[in-house]
């Protein structure tokens, strides 16, 4: 019987130790990549600073009263804004360069943390005048139905503030002869809007024709009955998913929404908000008004507009824009392959940022935009598309990997006054505890008492919800008996360094 030649087996046991570190190499430069993403895009809560004073507390407000994280909030106004602007307004870092004002939001979040009611009140200015605009049409169509018939004449279509199901000839249908071409798409949930791109079609996708849109250009799409022209178009949209679905939306047709760019142009908010307890807190008259006021003036504004104004980037602030732009790029090579295709709409979106929080300033005073941005809304447009950045290194890691993707708590305005509260008694510590109790009454100074945490099992899923520990059972404590004490460990320190760093650049940037 003849013997395999030694010679054979060390080949074989070569081949598969080459094949093994290529495989670990793969693995380290994977991470290695999503390590310096992570690094580039850190993430961080929305840098609250670049909103008009009265817009931020009253966006604050508004998701403190619906017990929900405010994280996607400026995200859904700069929307709601945006469409209610149009094409009045574009913006320009140079003559040859012009971005419409045109945002897509996604706010992934599990079911029940609140996605839906307090972005939905952002809206309560569209309602009103889409039924105001509803009623006169309907009253304009009885008049002209009481004539005679030759006397009777066609009555123009109410224009359209917003949408809740979108679809190519549905919008072409709206959007004929609407003085701005802006509207706002608002889901409950994101994935209507994607599995309504081919609804009136058996083959192909429209999604060309939707990239199109989001870049402010013409659309036409031939159908068997008829071709269908959209021009002039600024549709907004925002909308929440879970992140079950959100993986579903983009992994379907084969992963086609990744590779055709359409993922790239959505700007998300991923998780992350933790416990928010429900106070005695309401969205107050006079923040509510600082909004709805601010809203009114654009579309006011807007109605009076004949031509499109374009505003545009002064010297400095081009040269801000242009230094980030080619820093990004320097590095591109070293992002994942998923997280480069969204570098060039980054860019797209950073301008179009400077744009409307240059307008939210003025018409939040009730203002004409000045027909220059400067070089500080400039870069507060970087910080804001760098923030969205952040979240979308986690979105695409929930996309992407098989196993669920956690994130923690970002260090957000409740977090931080845990953390001052905690730093403030650290050397009440006892036994290397703290009474939840104490930490609530800490957590409660000079609150307003509308804000205040009435419970301490509140102010214990405050404490858990940011990654620390509460001890099992119950323990004597700071003067309290048998009662739930923190576990001030290293998890507690790591948090307290975070948070208070984050302090520190905030109140830097102020």
């Amino acid at each position: 019987m003849s013997q395999k030649p030694e010679n054979v087996n060390l080949d074989i046991e070569n081949i598969e130790a080459m094949v093994n570190a290529i495989v670990e190499t793969e693995k380290e430069t994977y991470q290695d990549e999503w390590s310096f993403a992570r690094e580039c895009f850190p993430r961080s809560d929305f840098p609250w600073d670049v909103l008009p004073h009265g817009i931020d507390a009253s966006l604050k407000q508004l998701a403190r009263s619906c017990a929900t994280s405010p994280l996607s909030l400026p995200g859904a106004a700069m929307t709601i804004l945006s469409s209610t602007i149009g094409r009045k307004i574009d913006v320009s870092p140079k003559r040859s360069w012009k971005e419409p004002l045109i945002f897509w939001m996604v706010d992934i979040r599990e079911s029940g943390e609140g996605k839906t009611h307090a972005a939905r009140k952002l809206c309560n200015v569209l309602y009103d005048a889409q039924r105001q605009a509803d009623k006169e049409y309907a009253e304009r169509c009885e008049e002209e139905q009481a004539k005679p018939p030759k006397e009777r004449k066609p009555v123009p279509r109410p224009k359209g503030f917003y949408t809740t199901s979108l679809t190519l000839e549905g919008l072409n249908h709206e959007l004929s002869g609407h003085p701005t071409g802006g509207i706002v798409g608002v889901f409950d949930e994101l994935s209507s809007f994607i599995s309504g791109q081919n609804q009136y079609k058996s083959k192909g996708s429209d999604r060309e024709s939707w990239l199109c849109l989001w870049d402010g250009k013409s659309a036409r799409i031939i159908r068997a009955a008829a071709s269908v022209s959209i021009t002039g178009s600024r549709v907004n949209l925002f909308g929440g998913t879970q992140p079950k679905v959100w993986k579903q939306i983009f992994s379907s047709d084969k992963g086609i929404y990744l590779d055709d760019g359409t993922v790239f142009r959505f700007l998300p908010v991923y998780g992350g908000g933790g416990y928010c307890p429900l106070t005695d807190e309401s969205w107050s008259e006079e923040n509510q008004k600082a909004w709805e006021d601010t809203l009114l003036f654009a579309l006011k504004w807007a109605g009076n507009q004949e031509e499109t104004k374009s505003i545009v980037f002064d010297q400095e602030a081009r040269n801000a824009l242009t230094d980030w732009r080619n820093d990004l790029y320097a590095d591109m090579d070293r992002l994942p392959e998923p997280i480069r295709g969204f570098i060039p709409k980054t860019i797209s979106y950073a301008i179009r940022f400077s744009g409307i929080l240059h307008c939210l300033e003025y018409f939040s005073i009730r203002t004409e935009p000045a027909p220059v941005i400067p070089v500080k809304t400039v870069q507060q447009g970087i910080r804001t598309a760098t923030f969205y950045m952040g979240q979308t290194v986690d979105a695409m890691k929930a996309l992407l990997h098989d196993e669920p993707h956690h994130v923690g708590r970002i260090p957000d305005e409740q977090a931080l006054r845990l953390a001052s509260a905690l730093e403030r008694l650290r050397p009440d510590t006892d036994n290397d505890r703290l009474a939840v109790g104490y930490i609530q009454e800490a957590y409660n100074a000079d609150l307003p008492p509308v804000r205040q945490i009435r419970t301490s099992r509140a102010m214990g899923g405050i404490i858990r919800s940011c990654g620390l520990e509460v001890k099992p059972g119950k323990h004597n404590a700071n003067g309290k008996r048998a009662v739930k004490c923190l576990s001030w460990n290293q998890k507690t320190e790591t948090f307290l360094k975070q948070s208070l760093q984050c302090l520190q650049s905030l109140q830097s940037h102020s």
